[in-house]
């Protein structure tokens, strides 16, 4: 029933107090109580490296409208205008790495391990989900049904994912705008909820849904076997599809031949393509990333791939290539395009 659903989900407390046993706000000082002093040097997330995700198959978007709904209805709707985004359809894939990097001499005390990372991610969002069911609930919409399956688990990314989602429990200092004239209010939770709708001032029957929500789960050697073949089959079916030139008419006037299609481009797998991108943004000082990368080019099946990762590398490192530990294996790989 309606009534029962409207309690509110118990969230669970991770208040950090100073030395005189006050909670602390100031974000600047909360920082530096958790990451072990705030610094690049200790903070323990810098060993956490995210690649870009790359889609696999067709990605299919479409545009819609983000709406402001009250978290309790009132007599009057919520004030925010509405916004016309381009938002990826459910059900589309992507696939990227996280890497924790294992650096013995990095001087950080308290490293991320790769099962506190996952248990941190299950407990945080899983019970952020619970909590924006039931506001979306009380609001007066019909929430949809998804959740994670097979090893999967929630988490939530880009726009309008909400402030309790990328703020802490029992920290949290909310920005509420209140009426032209009034000073703003400070809570510990939203009142608003941006939601989809197909019209800018849907009618109580319209559906909605939350923005943001992904499944993520780690892939296996098959399983990422397997993504990649079907994504380098997806491109080759797309370069078939790809229209023909047309052959132009000769300056003499004579009839030109039938159209001819350029052969199509080399491609490169998923994999090799995730490596070069991650290459791309990546400094020549991060030992911790290069190092990751140089690991993962073994791992890539056709030489020819290796030594286009490996020249790549090879020229983000600029001079310290030339010092570099494992200069010999780089100029292997290399060398290899030569007998692809």
């Amino acid at each position: 029933n309606l009534v029962a659903q409207k309690k509110t989900v118990p969230q669970a407390s991770y208040k950090v107090k100073d030395k005189k046993g006050r909670i602390i706000k100031d974000p600047k000082i909360l920082e530096k109580a958790l990451l072990d002093g705030g610094s690049f040097e200790t903070d323990p997330l810098r060993l956490v490296k995210v690649s870009d995700f790359m889609p696999i198959g067709q990605v299919s978007s479409r545009i819609i409208y983000a709406v402001n709904k009250k978290k309790v209805p009132g007599k009057y709707e919520a004030q925010g205008p509405y916004q016309i985004l381009e938002v990826i359809e459910p059900g589309a894939v992507f696939v990227g790495s996280i890497t924790l990097v294992t650096d013995q001499g990095s001087g950080i005390k308290n490293p991320i391990s790769r099962k506190a990372l996952w248990d941190c991610i299950e407990r945080f969002f899983a019970g952020e989900m619970k909590r924006e069911r039931l506001e979306i609930i009380n609001s007066g919409v019909t929430p949809q049904d998804y959740g994670p399956q097979n090893g999967q688990r929630l988490f939530r990314i880009g726009r309008h994912s909400g402030a309790e989602c990328v703020t802490i429990n029992g920290h949290r200092d909310i920005k509420i705008m209140k009426k032209k004239g009034e000073p703003p209010e400070y809570r510990d939770s939203a009142t608003t909820l941006w939601l989809t709708s197909e019209q800018p001032k849907p009618g109580p029957s319209q559906k909605h849904a939350p923005f943001g929500w992904v499944l993520i789960s780690e892939l296996d050697q098959n399983e990422n076997k397997r993504i990649m073949e079907e994504e380098n089959k997806f491109r080759e079916d797309q370069t078939l599809l790809e229209p023909a030139i047309p052959t132009a008419l000769s300056v003499t006037g004579s009839t030109p031949g039938p159209a001819q299609k350029p052969p199509p481009a080399p491609l490169h797998s998923l994999e090799c393509e995730t490596l070069l991108r991650e290459l791309s943004v990546a400094r020549p000082t991060d030992a911790g990333v290069i190092g990751s990368i140089i690991q993962r080019i073994g791992s890539i099946e056709k030489p020819g791939e290796q030594a286009v990762v490996a020249a790549a590398l090879k020229e983000k490192l600029g001079e310290r290539f030339k010092k570099h530990k494992r200069r010999e294996e780089i100029e292997g790989w290399i060398a290899l395009a030569q007998k692809d």
